[in-house]
């Protein structure tokens, strides 16, 4: 579970969601981190978005994804107009492999 910790509007269609992570192992570059929320009547959606917060192995560190709300858009709407500072969105990631085979590695591919 990640508790949001900050919330900063970008446009009037896009904030990023700052959030703190119990057992946060850290993160690479390029990795990004599923975020699922569960409707009052059991319906669940989820959705991949893309680390913003550059690489860290800080397990305290706060973790930032940004997220552009889409006209159609099933997850979107509400993580941009209806989440607050405080709210808990569960997470899995973070997710992909962008070491080139080398494990721990805080840079990008070259």
């Amino acid at each position: 579970m990640a508790t949001v910790a900050e919330i900063h509007d970008e446009t009037d269609t896009a904030r990023s969601l700052r959030l703190k992570i119990a057992d946060w192992p850290g993160q690479l570059s390029g990795q990004h981190l599923d975020i699922r929320v569960t409707a009052p009547d059991g319906y669940q959606a989820s959705r991949e978005y893309s680390i913003a917060s550059g690489a860290s192995t800080d397990k305290d560190a706060l973790v930032e994804v940004s997220i552009e709300e889409l006209a159609d858009g099933e997850l979107s709407p509400y993580l941009v107009r209806g989440v607050e500072v405080g709210d808990q969105l569960e997470v899995r990631g973070p997710v992909g492999d962008t070491s080139c085979g080398a494990p721990n590695r805080l840079s990008p591919c070259s």
